[in-house]
């Protein structure tokens, strides 16, 4: 048989590149043909075959193995002679070793029973690191050993290729010298216990199913490969947020060495006690791995997932936890949290106490699947409740859009509407008050000019003053005698001269003038000749008759102009007259009159004191008399019903004190009936308030009418207030 060894030299030797690929192949051909010729004495192998050989040979397999275009039989083949050559010559793919990478930071950012985690860069990406802590050993020897097998496990690791295997993109030892490093994607959302704390709301059978497939793709494959250390810390979430299995195969690397084991078992066995198989702890006797180690571990995981507790946690100590599960102990079912029944049966099964017993991942993915199935139906059964009500939260949304937008469209209709209405009515009211103010300044200044021909000598019946004198055949001259008798008497001093008694305006006093008169007729008698004397006309006996004694004039005041000075009055307003008589009659603007009103509504609404607002009346011309009343209704229409009570009731008080006549306050309410329309749109209660005050106002019944026939819309509303 041609070595191998004559093969690898041929083939490094040779220059052309075909040539050098058919000596590859030639050479893994003959190694095929070694390989199975030292089955029983397997140390014979490649006795003859340099490192240098080995080394290609080992690159050309793992180019091979990565092609996958070979069958199942010649896989298993070229993984074991991948596999011993490795193990063998200590040596690794050159595609599996990673130079030119970085670290970050001068500490580790975690750290494990066995390595140390660093992060680090590899072509401009964040990558892990994980470091062996090959220095703990001082023994060379045994550094040697637990290199090899390293580099056994780490070969097997690069081969694996599963959604829920961590991969392996390479080693280096270069960076950590002497120690080795495995390289692996950093994963931002760490292991599963931490992301279940940051996202409660993750799907756990999915979790379960994940981890489980990953399992079963290690214990399917040929040989069987064992994890060793199922747990949540050695489950990574992704960036995609799918889990996967890490640190494979390391545990036992670490382990197999007995001095290595007793180093780490204060940090590695420490950390796995909770998860280990019983027939692992008994130290009675050697075990072989089993894959039923992972499947007890994967039961101590689902309870760890479940409760976000490692198992046993009410247990303080490793030793305690040892003792309880020898003698057949195991975590108490999960409560308040997610644990169906076929998961918790799941669980039992999976830690049954005799190895054998325990079901095989197949299993395990073929029931996490149902489950997994549930809950998708279940989800998609949410989802599709959410995105029908959803739907209908949209659509119900979009009918309130449609209808907000149409009653808004109505409101701004009524409102232009309304507007326009009001506009009318604002113009409208203005011509009115215009053509009442025109009104009033006509009333005020008739009533001026009665005042003064009543204070300038008038009667009362508004005569002239000069014709009272020649019917009480009474004359008084300037500087003259004074003469009592008929006219007739007097009618022979025609040529005299005679000036009538000057007449002042109203405000002159006509007693003082009555003085003034007197006082002339003393001057006139005192001024006359001594040789003449004073006519005096003798009585029917012949004595003279005493001077006629002049009754004192009493002049009072006409606080109501009438249209005709022989115009009737009616009773009330007779009342009227005498009720405020005793207070005189003043002349005031229509502009004073608005001051004095607008102070006098201030006042009445703020001191609310209705013996202090009877003068309000009395000290207001007559003519004014209206419009206090329209401002008082006008204000308290559009306030509240307190303040309406209160105009009523004085109005009331009033009028049964003849301090206004009823005639002022029916014109006052007139003003604002023609509004009280437009006024009962923007104040509902317009009319109540309204019919409260006309109650106080005490007015007739045609009076009522008069007033309820100006509101188109409220009349008959405001006599039935009225009458009740």
């Amino acid at each position: 048989m041609e070595s191998t060894s004559t093969i690898i030299t041929a083939a490094t030797a040779g220059s052309d590149s075909t040539d050098e690929s058919t000596s590859i192949q030639e050479l893994l051909r003959r190694a095929l043909l070694e390989y199975d010729a030292h089955k029983q004495n397997r140390g014979l192998r490649f006795q003859s075959l340099e490192p240098q050989a080995a080394q290609q040979l080992v690159d050309y397999l793992q180019s091979v193995l990565d092609s996958r275009q070979h069958d199942s039989n010649d896989h298993t083949k070229y993984f074991s002679i991948f596999r011993y050559l490795s193990r063998r010559f200590q040596i690794l793919p050159s595609s599996l070793v990673i130079r030119y990478i970085k670290r970050e930071g001068l500490n580790p950012v975690a750290g494990g029973g066995f390595a140390d985690i660093w992060r680090g860069t590899w072509k401009k990406k964040p990558v892990c690191l994980k470091v062996l802590r090959l220095t703990l050993e001082p023994n060379e020897t045994k550094r040697d050993k637990i290199r090899k097998e390293f580099c056994h496990e780490a070969l097997v690791w690069r081969q694996l290729h599963h959604p829920n295997i961590l991969p392996l993109l390479g080693v280096n030892s270069d960076l950590f010298h002497p120690s080795f490093c495995l390289i692996s994607p950093w994963m931002e959302n760490r292991d599963i216990n931490t992301f279940l704390k940051q996202n409660p709301l993750h799907s756990l059978p999915s979790v379960l199913h994940e981890v489980a497939a990953g399992l079963h793709y290690l214990h399917s494959r040929e040989p069987p490969l064992i994890h060793g250390d199922i747990r949540g810390g050695n489950i990574l979430v992704n960036d995609d947020l799918h889990c996967c299995l890490a640190d494979f195969g390391l545990t036992l690397v670490t382990t197999g060495s007995q001095v290595w084991s007793l180093t780490t078992s204060s940090s590695s066995s420490k950390g796995s006690m909770r998860w280990l198989a019983p027939e692992y702890i008994d130290s009675s006797g050697p075990t072989s791995n089993h894959t039923s180690r992972d499947v007890y571990a994967f039961a101590c995981t689902i309870v760890e997932l479940l409760t976000q507790k490692p198992p046993f946690h009410d247990y303080m100590t490793d030793y305690k936890v040892m003792n309880y599960v020898m003698y057949g102990g195991r975590p108490t079912r999960p409560q308040n949290v997610w644990c169906p029944d076929v998961i918790w049966d799941l669980t039992t099964q999976c830690w049954a106490p005799i190895a054998q017993d325990r079901p095989s991942t197949n299993k395990i993915l073929n029931d996490l699947q149902g489950v997994l199935s549930e809950e998708k139906a279940a989800v998609e059964k949410m989802a599709a409740e959410k995105a029908a009500a959803e739907k209908q939260a949209a659509e119900k949304q979009a009918a309130e859009k449609q209808a907000a937008a149409k009653k808004a469209a109505v409101e701004k209709a009524a409102a232009e509407k309304a507007a326009a209405e009001k506009a009318a009515a604002e113009k409208k009211a203005g011509k009115k008050r215009k053509k009442r103010g025109k009104r009033n300044t006509e009333a005020e200044k008739e009533a001026n000019t009665r005042q003064i021909s009543m204070s300038g000598g008038g009667s009362h019946r508004g005569g002239d003053r000069a014709e009272q004198s020649s019917a009480d055949d009474r004359t008084i001259s300037n500087g003259g005698t004074t003469t009592f008798g008929p006219s007739s008497v007097l009618a022979g001093n025609k040529g005299d001269k005679r000036k009538s008694l000057s007449r002042t305006n109203s405000s002159t006093n006509m007693l003082q003038m009555l003085q003034n008169v007197e006082a002339s007729e003393v001057v006139g008698k005192s001024s006359l000749p001594p040789s003449r004397k004073a006519s005096i006309d003798l009585g029917s006996g012949g004595a003279p008759e005493p001077a006629p004694q002049r009754k004192r004039l009493i002049l009072q005041p006409r606080l109501r102009p009438l249209d005709q000075d022989t115009a009737p009055s009616t009773e009330s307003d007779s009342e009227f007259d005498e009720g405020v008589s005793q207070y005189p009659e003043q002349e005031m603007s229509e502009a004073e009159a608005k001051k004095k009103i607008d102070e006098d509504i201030k006042e009445f609404f703020g001191v609310r004191d209705l013996d202090e607002a009877e003068v309000y009346f009395a000290k207001l011309p007559v003519v004014h008399h209206h419009a206090l009343v329209d401002k008082l209704v006008s204000t308290a229409i559009e306030s509240k019903e307190a303040d309406a009570t209160l105009v009523g009731r004085f109005f009331q008080r009033a009028a049964s004190k003849k301090l206004v006549s009823s005639s002022a306050l029916e014109e006052g309410f007139l003003g604002i009936a023609e509004f009280l329309d437009d006024i009962a749109i923007d104040a509902p209660k317009a009319t109540d308030l309204y019919a409260i005050m006309i109650k106080g106002a005490d007015l007739s019944e045609e009076q009522l009418k008069t007033i309820a026939s100006k509101s188109a819309g409220n009349g008959d509303k405001l006599l039935d207030l009225v009458s009740s």
